[in-house]
């Protein structure tokens, strides 16, 4: 008898975005919710234990100095999530824990885009390990700081982005550029991510436009917000080398990466060229996420890449999988 024909690795289902077949299942909302919002709350048990109960007072004082306009820069013209934590405050919710709603709240959301879009690229039950994946990393990227409260809306709002850019609805980005420069100006990169996916697939006239929009919309937010807030001092050195020295010489950069990263340095590489054009491109974004951040952040906060997850997180999976897939075959 001759044996039963063993699938090619290269062979296996693409994505939507890059071939047409018929829609993968999704996972049903409530269950994904229910899961979500479960991780999220974990996630927050954690964040409270780890960052809210030592760094109480100064999180008091911190807050109080930017919804009063005399915070530092650059986090005092990242007012949205301040102004949405000193709203719940003044209807009579704790200072702690209007904080933690609001993580909770834009943690469990990311979550949910973020399976949705593995869903895209992957059968189940992947989508659901990489859920998994990505909620086991959090508690990682709460270390090193005393109030960051703007990172998980970001994250979320990187989700977003990825999955209005898989579904061709690109203007969407102009008014979620502006209004995620209210919260943190990482932002202004998702019309470069729309430029690299788009740049040699659609004419330029037609992806162009959509570029120059969101970055006129960001950039308008950007300096309005100084405008009107006025100038500000910076709470740490503005200078490269500062950055640059720090982040050479932190040890701790060489455990966080790898926790952060972990499956993606070994997976997500991996025969990188079969994966879909879409995700290639958009890997470009981790080099350049990187060296904006050893040149004005510490990498050691892990927390700054998260919105890295929708680019690291389905090659990671989709590597894993035709790994497997090669093994099992080699195997027989």
């Amino acid at each position: 008898m001759t044996e039963a024909a063993v699938p090619d690795p290269a062979s296996l289902p693409t994505p939507l975005s890059d071939a047409a077949g018929a829609p993968r299942s999704a996972l049903p909302a409530r269950p994904l919710w229910a899961a979500a919002g479960g991780l999220a709350a974990l996630a927050c048990v954690a964040h409270y234990l780890l960052v809210d109960v030592p760094n109480r007072l100064q999180q008091l004082d911190w807050h109080r100095q930017i919804v009063t306009n005399t915070g530092y820069y650059p986090d005092q013209y990242r007012i949205l999530t301040y102004a949405l934590a000193e709203g719940l405050i003044r209807l009579g919710v704790p200072f702690t824990l209007a904080h933690e709603l609001l993580r909770f709240g834009f943690t469990a959301g990311a979550l949910v885009l973020l399976t949705r879009w593995l869903e895209v690229w992957l059968p189940r039950p992947w989508p659901g390990i990489g859920l998994l994946m990505a909620a086991l990393v959090l508690p990682s990227t709460y270390l090193f700081y005393h109030l960051q409260p703007t990172d998980p809306l970001n994250w979320l709002i990187f989700c977003a982005a990825f999955l209005l850019l898989e579904r061709g609805r690109d203007w969407a980005l102009v008014p979620l550029v502006a209004f995620g420069t209210l919260n943190r100006e990482t932002v202004l990169l998702l019309p470069v991510l729309q430029a690299l996916v788009r740049w040699g697939r659609q004419p330029v006239r037609r992806w162009l436009p959509v570029t120059l929009s969101a970055l006129a919309a960001g950039f308008a937010v950007y300096f309005g917000l100084r405008l009107v807030l006025g100038p500000h001092p910076p709470y740490v050195s503005e200078s490269l080398r500062h950055y640059w020295r720090r982040n050479l010489h932190d040890l701790r950069i060489w455990w966080q990466l790898p926790i952060f990263f972990n499956l993606t340095l070994l997976f997500g590489w991996w025969r990188f060229s079969r994966r879909p054009e879409f995700l290639r491109r958009a890997a470009l974004m981790v080099p350049l996420f990187l060296a904006i951040y050893v040149s004005v952040g510490y990498l050691v906060e892990t927390r700054y890449l998260l919105p890295l997850l929708p680019v690291t997180l389905p090659l990671t999976l989709l590597g894993l999988r035709e790994w497997l897939v090669a093994r099992s075959t080699g195997s027989r």
